[in-house]
């Protein structure tokens, strides 16, 4: 089991002043400044937290969020995993740590705060700076519940379930263009490229919409089921 210690070594400034005193203050207001990447930080972390106090798991799951920018940050994703430091938002899942005595779960969210996270979608698709932001941490945080979950799947089915994901949930917060604007920024990207599932996305959405699955507010955890029963069936018909 990897042990934290190292982790908060690495990071022991980040984690204290970028996460845990960010949590305490906080503000909750409506109005972000999208030039103040410690904003974006929050902005992110709330959506994040949102989800996992919804989500129920005997196993302990726990988030965090930094800027890969921090020297610290690049020398931990270095020696950590394959993330490139320099992604937008990208997602590292640690099955088992051991946090203050007790073994859980972590879901570490990485951002370069260099980059403007905004314009490659903006470009692409209509899409607003709320909603950039949202997909972007949806699609994660669908990776840290996939992984958690113990989804078995390839790198490109991953991408798939992470974007069917926050599909979901945007529906299930009754954003229901979103949906549609993330297929179509899909449809943007190499047909080669890993994220590139827009057909697969597109059928899912209808079998979505056509069973009238989110006729009522759904949970996170069944929200992941429905992800799980149309991976295995390729279908949501008889999903109950």
């Amino acid at each position: 089991m990897k042990n934290t210690n190292f982790i908060l070594k690495t990071l022991k400034t980040t984690l204290i002043f970028s996460g845990l005193q960010l949590l305490c203050n906080y503000s909750y207001a409506n109005d972000i400044n999208y030039n103040n990447y410690k904003d974006i930080h929050n902005y992110v972390l709330k959506e994040a937290k949102g989800l996992m106090q919804e989500y129920k798991n005997s196993k302990p799951l726990e988030a965090e969020i930094f800027d890969s920018t921090d020297d610290s940050i690049k020398s931990f994703l270095q020696g950590t995993s394959q993330i490139k430091a320099d992604n937008l938002l990208a997602i590292q899942y640690f099955p088992k740590l051991a946090v203050n005595g007790s073994e859980m779960s972590f879901c570490f969210l990485f951002y370069d705060s260099k980059k403007n996270i905004f314009q490659q979608y903006k470009e692409s698709v209509k899409m607003s700076e709320d909603e950039i932001l949202q997909y972007l941490t949806w699609h994660e945080m669908g990776h840290c519940f996939a992984k958690h979950e113990g989804f078995n799947i390839n790198p490109k089915t991953n991408e798939f379930i992470a974007d069917a994901f926050a599909m979901s949930i945007a529906i299930n917060k009754q954003q229901t263009k979103l949906p549609t604007k993330i297929i179509k920024f899909i449809n943007t990207l190499d047909t080669n490229d890993i994220h590139s599932n827009k057909n697969e996305l597109e059928k899912f959405l209808i079998a979505v919409l056509d069973g009238n699955i989110f006729n009522k507010k759904l949970s996170v955890n069944e929200i992941i089921n429905i992800i799980k029963y149309y991976q295995e069936h390729s279908s949501l018909v008889g999903y109950k």
